[in-house]
């Protein structure tokens, strides 16, 4: 397990352009995306 901030301060906005990402989709179209994302 990695117990360090790989992310520093960019933290926020990853978690924002994440959040953009799912914005209009369907939840569907979300569920796919974060399949996506975990196979990243």
């Amino acid at each position: 397990m990695i117990l360090e901030d790989n992310l520093g301060a960019e933290g926020d906005s990853v978690y924002a352009a994440l959040m953009a990402a799912h914005e209009g989709l369907s939840e569907a179209e979300s569920h796919a995306l974060n399949a996506r994302l975990v196979l990243m």
